[in-house]
């Protein structure tokens, strides 16, 4: 049976905070009554939440202590780009795409169903951007990605046959492959090309045959 969180608390009122570090603020509050001896029930009450999230963190308590209640900082895979380096690009969007070599000074940016690009405040961002027009990729078409033309010459080249003893064996062979194909600036913009999407300018600015 779901719980729904009380809305009353005890004591002062939390100041303004994220939701995280709002979650925070009831753990270390619920730590508090804890070492004072409160019951669960009463301490659900008071920072406002159901009384199972309190029975879950009274056994964490008990078992790591305070430490153990606290907010971790995010783990994930690290920024693909340095600060430099996404300034960089902040800066070539900022000038314009006929800077670049395209006809129109729009950008356009494809989207998927992913629900973060969808978002509210993914929403209201574009909405401001009079340099930026949007496109919605269809729901399941892998011939109009060139990633997927990627990845099927990397399985078909490094990861053919590959039996690795670990999965970083695995991703050792796709790095490696993905530079490889980084090494010849041309084939990049072959796996583009080759959804059959028409681009403008037909070759990229360093490639043109006019040049």
């Amino acid at each position: 049976m779901a719980c729904q969180p009380s809305s009353s608390t005890a004591g002062s009122p939390l100041p303004p905070l994220s939701r995280p570090q709002l979650a925070e603020a009831r753990r270390a509050r619920a730590v508090e009554l804890f070492e004072d001896g409160v019951s669960n029930a009463e301490i659900a009450t008071a920072v406002g939440v159901c009384a199972e999230s309190v029975r879950r963190w009274r056994r964490v308590w008990e078992e790591g202590g305070a430490s153990a209640l606290r907010r971790r900082a995010a783990t994930g895979r690290p920024p693909k780009l340095d600060d430099s380096q996404a300034e960089r690009v902040r800066a070539a969007l900022e000038q314009g795409a006929q800077v670049h070599g395209f006809e129109a000074d729009l950008w356009t940016l494809v989207r998927d169903g992913l629900s973060a690009h969808w978002s509210r405040a993914m929403r209201a961002w574009v909405a401001g951007q009079d340099w930026l027009t949007l496109e919605r990729s269809p729901a399941y078409a892998p011939e109009l990605n060139p990633v997927e033309l990627l990845w099927s010459s990397l399985k078909k080249r490094e990861l053919a046959n590959l039996a690795g003893d670990h999965l970083a064996d695995v991703a050792d062979a796709t790095e490696r492959g993905i530079h490889g194909i980084n090494r010849n600036p041309q084939l990049p913009w072959s796996l583009l090309a080759h959804t059959g999407l028409t681009t403008h300018p037909p070759h990229p600015p360093n490639l043109r045959k006019d040049r």
